[in-house]
């Protein structure tokens, strides 16, 4: 039996991992899950009708558990609250200049902490 790699699932003995070899073992259902999509606080008529379903952990055989430990990166982080999802959502329906957001946080930061400037 040949020994698979645990990313793509595909036998190392195939050669070098490449685009369509990575796409074809993780897809774009891990890489949803990794990106922390599932179940939205968003109300329905505000999304758009998704082309796709949105996959869950369950539906590409991960396997959840409960976190005893800390916010190891390892272990998914940490879980977001509501309002998190909720302004990462709203966010993702607008583009913005990079540089602009960072100064603007920065201004944000200072004006909540009392600081000269924030940076983050």
């Amino acid at each position: 039996m040949k020994t698979k790699s645990l990313i793509t699932g595909i036998p190392l003995s195939s050669g070098h991992l490449n685009r369509r070899n990575f796409i074809k073992g993780t897809g774009l259902a891990a890489a949803s899950g990794i990106a922390g999509c599932g179940e939205s606080t968003v109300p329905v008529s505000s999304v758009q009708k998704l082309r796709i379903p949105v996959p869950t952990y369950e539906s590409i055989g991960a396997k959840t558990f409960i976190n005893c430990s800390d916010a190891y990166t390892i272990l998914s982080g940490s879980l977001m609250p509501a309002e998190v999802k909720q302004s990462m959502m709203r966010a993702a329906e607008h583009y913005v200049h990079m540089d602009n957001l960072a100064e603007c946080v920065g201004s944000r930061l200072a004006e909540l902490t009392g600081a000269e400037w924030g940076c983050i």
